[in-house]
């Protein structure tokens, strides 16, 4: 009986090595969110264990998809916390996707707080992303295409969001008047009064093919960040939708952006509308560069509100018919600036001189994740509910074998 039991215990730990060994090389899918700490990781493969995470999420779940095709429509009514989000990750190949672009949303995320949706696709649907009363939401290294409408809407007072280092294009399949990249806020015909305030648009590349405005700004959402986006004038559809960017909120920062027209539809680069008395003013423009032709200005605040918009003359291109601007540009100032948190971020025409020390740092540079020029990220390998599993079962092995040594030499005593 001495013997038998090390031997027993030897052929155990055995079988529990050969099982940590084949569990580890199940785990060996590539994400993009490998150090994302999780106090529990759920690991999907299916449509119906997708569905089934994110209606029992938890604060501090984190979702990893496996490539593949998922069926939309999918809702978020859950919250995570400041401390604790919860986390949807996956790579490019793990694709939401809807039956058409004619209805429904791809995903929405439904009067909720702190998700970070990371590095997968989206596509097929009328609209992307609608966000609506949700806040500190991160969207990040994402790619929407094929979109009926706008890609990712900011709606019914959703604050303090951010999208970054995502790539939009193919929007307006169905709606070319309707296909914004990015939309922010809801017009006056819509809902008066959006307060859809604090959000943040950073380092994205919007285009080609974006029917309407890459960015949208509507009137009643203010304090805004639209920082180091590239944007493809290509499929622009111009009459109403003339410009990369139009502004019709308040207190706005638009720098560092850099867009090149492709397209006849675009008249100037950047615009701000007072569509309701008092909106459309306070905005910043600074360090922003167009190239390519367009028979406009690069910045042109329109309407009584243009007094009140700063545009420094940090603002560039060679393909602007009339300009810069046709308000008084501004060499220096006082005013809230993020261009030292974009050095040259997508916009290689701009020279690193123009920026200049006159322009506060943000006093939280976090805020603007990305450091690379490239949109899309090296997908890397993230550790799964599976490889936790293989470290607790290497963990037994050890404590097992001590045992069986330990057994051992008791015997021979």
């Amino acid at each position: 009986m001495s013997i038998a039991l090390p031997f027993m215990i030897v052929i155990i730990a055995i079988i529990l090595t050969r099982h940590s060994l084949t569990i580890q090389a199940d785990a060996t899918n590539t994400v993009a969110c490998s150090d994302i700490t999780a106090q529990y990781r759920a690991p999907v493969s299916t449509t119906a264990e997708l569905i089934s995470a994110i209606q029992h999420a938890q604060p501090g779940d984190l979702i990893v998809l496996a490539d593949g095709l998922y069926e939309a429509p999918f809702t978020i009514t859950l919250s995570g916390t400041a401390e604790l989000p919860i986390t949807i990750c996956g790579s490019e190949k793990a694709i939401l996707t809807g039956a058409d672009v004619s209805r429904k949303y791809v995903i929405s995320l439904n009067h909720v707080s702190y998700w970070h949706m990371i590095g997968i696709t989206l596509t097929l649907g009328k609209k992307g992303i609608m966000l609506d009363g949700t806040h500190h939401c991160i969207l990040d290294r994402l790619i929407v295409y094929n979109i009926g409408q706008e890609a990712v809407h900011f709606r019914t007072n959703s604050t303090n969001n951010t999208i970054s280092n995502s790539w939009i294009y193919r929007t307006g399949r169905t709606d070319s008047q309707y296909g914004e990249g990015i939309y922010i806020g809801s017009a006056k015909s819509n809902l008066v009064g959006d307060a859809s305030n604090f959000n943040r648009v950073l380092n994205n590349r919007i285009g080609p093919d974006v029917t309407a405005e890459c960015i949208d700004v509507k009137e009643y959402t203010s304090n805004g960040i639209l920082a180091g986006n590239r944007f493809s004038g290509s499929g622009l559809t111009g009459g109403v939708t003339d410009s990369f960017v139009d502004v019709k909120g308040n207190n706005y920062t638009i720098e560092n952006n850099y867009g090149s027209s492709d397209s006849s539809g675009l008249t100037d680069a950047f615009q701000t509308h007072e569509v309701v008395p008092g909106w459309g003013w306070y905005n910043t423009f600074n360090g922003n560069r167009l190239d390519d032709s367009a028979p406009g200005y690069i910045v042109n605040p329109q309407l009584s509100g243009k007094q009140t918009n700063i545009v420094t003359c940090t603002n560039e291109g060679n393909g602007a018919t009339k300009g810069i601007t046709h308000v008084t540009c501004r060499q220096n100032g006082t005013v809230f600036s993020a261009a030292l948190a974009y050095p040259n971020r997508v916009n290689p025409g701009i020279a690193s001189s123009n920026v200049t020390d006159d322009y506060a740092i943000p006093s939280d540079p976090s805020i603007y994740p990305g450091t690379s020029s490239n949109p899309r990220p090296t997908t890397v390998s993230v550790t799964s509910l599976a490889s936790d599993r293989s470290d607790r079962y290497s963990m037994l092995v050890i404590i097992l074998l001590a045992i069986t040594t330990v057994v051992a030499q008791s015997n021979v005593l």
